[in-house]
């Protein structure tokens, strides 16, 4: 048996030994005393420590160099009542105080060891002592009380021996042989005893070693051989047989047995040896209290309990019925743990009469229950391995025939129906947890007759998970932890999960009633109906997820190991269970939200069907709203048309779809100025409006009055764009209550407003076919002589001959008194830029154009390609609209817009001012035609006009390049050419600058126009001092960069700079380098004076050429000189 140690200890150092001396130096002081008072010594047994072992006298809260008050000549006769026992200390001398103190000083003998075979007893100073593994719970435990009765008083026959010969070895012998001596049925079997009269033998001291040494030999063969045994057995039966039979037969007991637990407090006899004639326990379901302890948790804070006599034991009633039930008047009973495990009991038990239990009894139990363990666990895990398969087939069975559902609640229900009935319970429930440890029951399967504890925890609020936190602290979420009738039940909210947390332990109870739970525990419990249970946590992941427990409403039951075993697995597996029901859940909200998808994707087909169908817009958005109030199941759908002249303040309802009971918008006029001023900005840039309810945003209360009055809750509204117009607004109204719009819900509220604005598209192109196809013929002529017109502009060059012809042609062929065109600025004004009359009337070119509504509006309604045609100001017009125009005498007039790409450029028009007119269909048709080519066409007449300045330049060019090839005088060719390019670009001054070494400079040569200062000097040349160009060197000029100024004010220069370029008078320029070779030499300026001046891509280009031949015509010239 190798976990036995067998160890010597120094007795000369051990409060043992101290004791021994006390003795003999008690002795030795008292040789007068007699046999009588020698026979009132008491000695007191070694006390049990928690671990297990056999403790050494004097250890425990006693210490060793304390007081040995308990040694006292008893004034009672032997055998009477320790209580009644009373008795003084023996006189010390001083001799006995100082051999007392140089005892204590003694030299320690050093532990040694030795194979237990080849040990023998010393004859003195050493003792042999079992030392006995400790079980996890005793460990920590206080050592056992030494019992009130002395065990065992010293050999009556000392006093018969000479005092002189009472030796440090027969004293150690003598209570070794107290110690281990019992009656006559022990282990030891009956040592001689020494005769109590006169006349009787008695041993020598040598004689008694012998024996005592012989039995420990014995004994410890025994066990060696036990643990041999049991190291080949290979189940557990046979492993129960063979400790019982061997203890049975060993210590000669009436009984022994193994007792496994099966829930707390509860378990069966597994295995049992017994004298013929007693009542058997084998298979009893018993508990634990039948051994003595009254609950499991004292196997866990004690070593042992030991019975000597149950008549003298404190006992419950019923703990004596179980005992008398089976006879038992003597029990001994130790823990069996594995690992920190409480698996069970060994226990021994006299039925014939009462029996003192000895301490190497109780080591010698203790090294078999260590042993026992220690071939129990690979037997378990082997025999736990099996049953986990087999349960796992059985689960698996289960799950087989649990209907499926994508549905977590649904299908723990399913799942709770099969286990229900796999267990044959009366009703199996889940139980889920919420992050604050709140919870409730989602899921049962109960039996009929049963309450439902889904419906009655929302009837009973003192069931409910908040309600439970306050409910004389005893929850059902608390189901199956260990009773404690002294500590109150822990909320699982407190602790998070509890003991289910904690080692994912699973709970079991067979009968509430007799497991110790307090009064409002069992009255939460009845409230269920429960009378045993069985209970698993639920993790996910690391989470403690909820329970799954299984309940007897019946009666007790006596739940099986393997019903146990079964719902671990359950709770194990539901988390993979439950990880396969988020996916299938996800898989159902994926294809649930795909099925809705292909809803939208059909409904905007047929919306978009109809409306190619349909050639009326009331219609189509009747039938629209209609079928979108059906799909969105909302209260009403409408749509919402703005006034075009009210900025978006005003409009009403035209088209509408209400739920029955609701207040009808249908032509109700609405106005929200708040709306025009503040929201539909936000509309037209395509913003959404999506509120689940009114009362709780943050609108203003006029709008909230306006949605109050139909009665709306909540709201989605989309924009409906016309082009780059804000036309009205896609309404969708929940009444009844708020509602959480679904973002899939609002793309399909967008995309049908998309619908709407495409619909709006074709509504307008329709009419203008409609239009069109009525009108054919007279507008046919107006488009021919549009046609003309814009031929004979084709081949005009120039745009100011252009602008001149077409009005000129236009109001030819209109015959009306004026038509001018209108250009529009940056800024969104605009002036009028050429005119043509049939007389003289008040001018519009150059004349101040007061009103700016065109400013305002940015082009008014002619952004969105209208015409406009008027045949009465007066009637047609508004009044300051009419006043203005009045004062350019006009009285009729057609405007057409003038567009450049999308952006609108200007306007055309055409006025008839002797009075009103009605213009034909042919004669707008004919000016928006050429409107609309309006551009092109100058585009056009601008382009010829390019082509001949490029080829004019050109020309000039090459003229000017011959010229500067053929001399070597460049000053006569620098004025030449400067005078030459000044006529061919129309500016005011061409110039040629030099630098000097220090980058300041001179002209050398300018042409320049009357009035303006010249520059040049022949007889005093000026030298000009530029401190940018000094300080940088030429700047950018040497970079080969061109500059090009078109205001001097608007360039951001320096004051002193503009101070230098108003001695120029320039007000715009251009300036292009000259290098000679790779060295700047200067530039080649052209500067206008008499205002700003945009300068045209052909100018820069064609003065960049000169530039470059100037500087060819200056290393020419070098290079002639150099020769």
């Amino acid at each position: 048996m190798t976990n036995i140690t067998w160890m010597f200890f120094d007795l000369d150092s051990s409060p043992m030994w101290q004791l021994i001396k006390q003795i003999k130096r008690i002795l030795n002081l008292n040789k007068q005393t007699n046999s009588e008072e020698l026979a009132k010594w008491r000695l007191p047994p070694p006390p049990i420590r928690g671990d297990g072992e056999m403790g050494r006298w004097g250890d425990g809260e006693m210490g060793a160099e304390e007081d040995l008050s308990f040694l006292e000549i008893s004034s009672q006769p032997v055998g009477s009542n320790p209580q009644e026992e009373q008795g003084g200390k023996g006189d010390k001398g001083d001799k006995g105080d100082k051999e007392d103190k140089e005892d204590r000083g003694d030299k320690e003998v050093k532990d040694i060891q030795q194979p237990p075979e080849e040990q023998d007893i010393p004859h003195t100073q050493e003792t042999l002592i079992n030392s006995s593994p400790s079980s996890p719970a005793s460990s920590a435990s206080p050592s056992s009380p030494s019992p009130q009765s002395p065990s065992q008083l010293l050999p009556a026959d000392v006093n018969q021996l000479d005092i002189e010969e009472l030796t440090e070895d027969i004293i150690m012998q003598e209570l070794k042989q107290s110690q281990h001596e019992s009656d006559n049925k022990s282990q030891f079997g009956q040592l001689p005893n020494h005769n109590q009269g006169n006349g009787s033998s008695k041993k020598s001291k040598t004689e008694l070693a012998a024996d005592l040494n012989q039995q420990l030999k014995s004994d410890r063969q025994w066990l060696f051989n036990l643990a041999s045994q049991m190291r080949e057995v290979d189940k557990h039966q046979s492993l129960y047989k063979l400790i019982i039979t061997e203890l049975h037969q060993h210590l000669q007991v009436d009984r022994a047995l193994i007792y496994r637990f099966q829930a707390h407090n509860v378990g069966t006899v597994v295995a049992e040896s017994m004298n013929t004639g007693y009542t058997p326990s084998m298979g009893e379901f018993l508990q634990v209290n039948a051994f003595g302890a009254e609950h499991q948790q004292d196997y866990e804070e004690e070593a042992v309990i030991v019975l000597n006599d149950i008549s003298q034991k404190v006992l419950t009633p019923h703990q004596l019925q179980l005992l008398e039930r089976f006879q038992v008047l003597a029990s001994l009973s130790l823990p069996i743990w594995l690992g920190e495990e409480l698996w069970g009991l060994l226990v021994v038990q006299q039925c014939s009469r009462p029996r003192q239990w000895q301490e190497a009894e109780i080591m010698l139990l203790s090294h078999i229950t260590t042993e026992l363990a220690l071939n129990l666990q690979p037997l378990e895990f082997s025999n736990r391995r099996q049953e986990l398969t087999k349960q796992e087939v059985i689960l698996g069975q289960i799950l087989e025939k649990t209907q499926p559902s994508s549905d977590t609640y649904t299908a723990l229900a399913n799942l709770a129906q099969e286990l229900r009935q796999h267990y044959r319970a009366d009703r199996v429930a889940f139980y889920r947890f919420y992050p604050d440890w709140s919870g409730e029951f989602i899921a049962e399967s109960v039996a009929a007759g049963w309450n439902e504890v889904l419906k009655q925890q929302h009837e009973d609020p003192s069931l409910t998970a908040k309600e439970r936190i306050n409910y004389d602290r005893c929850i059902i979420k608390n189901l199956g932890s260990a009773p404690n009738p002294d500590v109150t039940d822990t909320i699982l909210k407190e602790t998070q999960g509890g003991s289910y947390f904690q080692g994912k332990q699973l709970k079991q109870v067979d009968d509430i009633y007799a497991a110790g739970f307090s009064g409002c525990y069992i009255a939460a419990l009845e409230k269920y109906q429960a009378r045993a249970y069985m209970i698993a946590p639920i993790f996910y992941g690391e989470q403690l997820w909820g329970l799954v427990g299984v309940y007897q409403n019946s009666g007790p039951r006596r739940w099986q190991e393997t019903e146990s075993l079964l719902l671990s697995i359950v709770g194990d597996r539901i988390s993979t269970i439950l990880k396969q029901l988020d996916y299938l859940f996800q898989l159902q909200t994926q294809s649930e939200q795909l099925q809705k998808e292909s809803e939208q994707d059909r409904l905007l087909n047929k919306i978009v069907e109809r409306i190619l169908q349909s050639s009326e817009g009331e219609t189509i958005f009747q039938t629209t709203v209609r079928e979108v109030r059906r799909f969105l199941n909302a209260d009403r759908v409408a749509v919402l048309q703005f006034n075009p002249h009210s900025n978006h303040g005003e409009g009403k309802f035209i088209a509408e779809d209400v739920q029955v009971g609701y207040t009808s918008a249908l032509s109700a006029q609405v106005t929200d100025h708040c709306f025009g001023e503040n929201m539909a900005q936000l509309y037209l840039q395509g913003r959404h409006w999506a509120c689940s309810d009114i009362y709780q945003t943050e609108l203003p209360d006029c709008h909230i009055e306006i949605l109050a009055k139909f009665q709306v809750r909540a709201n989605l509204v989309t924009p409906l764009i016309k082009g780059d117009q804000l036309w009205g607004l896609l309404c969708i109204h929940q009444c009844g209550d708020s509602r959480e719009w679904q973002p899939s819900e609002i793309a399909f509220a967008k995309q049908i407003a998309r619908q709407f604005s495409l619909n709006f598209q074709k509504l307008k192109y329709t009419e203008q076919l409609r239009s069109q196809s009525e009108q054919i013929a007279r507008s046919a002529e107006g488009e021919r002589i549009a046609a003309t017109v814009l031929d004979k502009l084709r081949n005009t060059a120039g745009t100011s001959n252009f602008l001149q012809s077409v009005t000129r042609i236009i109001r030819q062929q209109l015959k009306c008194d004026r038509v001018a065109v209108y250009r529009f600025n940056l800024d969104g004004s605009g002036e009028y830029i050429v005119e043509s009359m049939s007389q003289t009337w008040v001018p519009l070119v150059g004349a101040t154009l007061e009103p700016d509504y065109l400013q305002q509006t940015k082009g008014g309604r002619y952004r969105h390609h209208e015409t406009l045609a008027v045949d009465d100001i007066h009637q047609d017009v508004c009044e300051g609209l009419a006043e203005f125009l009045e004062k350019f005498e006009i009285k009729a007039f057609i405007t057409v817009p003038i567009f450049q790409g999308e952006k609108l450029w200007g306007l055309l028009s055409a006025h008839q001012n002797s009075g009103p007119r009605h213009w034909d269909v042919a004669e707008v048709s004919m000016l928006a035609q050429i409107g609309r080519q309006f551009l092109a066409t100058l585009q056009q007449a601008e382009y010829l006009e390019q082509l001949t300045q490029v080829a004019e330049s050109e020309r000039l060019a090459f003229r000017m390049i011959q010229r500067i090839r053929q001399t070597s005088d460049t000053g006569s060719v620098f004025q030449t050419v400067t005078q030459e390019v000044r006529q061919r670009i129309k500016c005011d001054r061409i110039a040629v600058y030099r630098f000097s070494e220090d980058w300041s400079g001179t002209f050398v040569a300018e042409s320049v126009a009357s009035d303006w200062v010249k520059l040049v000097n022949s007889e005093s040349p000026k030298v000009w001092e530029d401190s940018y160009l000094q300080e940088h060197r030429g700047g950018q000029y040497r970079e080969n960069e061109s500059l090009v100024v078109d205001d001097i004010y608007q360039a951001g220069f320096s004051d002193c700079y503009l101070e230098l370029l108003e001695q120029f008078q320039a007000k715009a320029y251009v300036i292009v380098p000259v290098f000679q070779g790779e060295k700047l030499w200067g530039f080649f300026a052209a500067y206008q004076n008499s205002g700003p001046r945009h300068w045209e891509a052909t100018e820069i280009n064609f003065l960049t050429r000169i530039s470059r031949q100037f500087g060819i015509a200056l290393q020419q010239v070098e290079y002639i000189e150099q020769l």
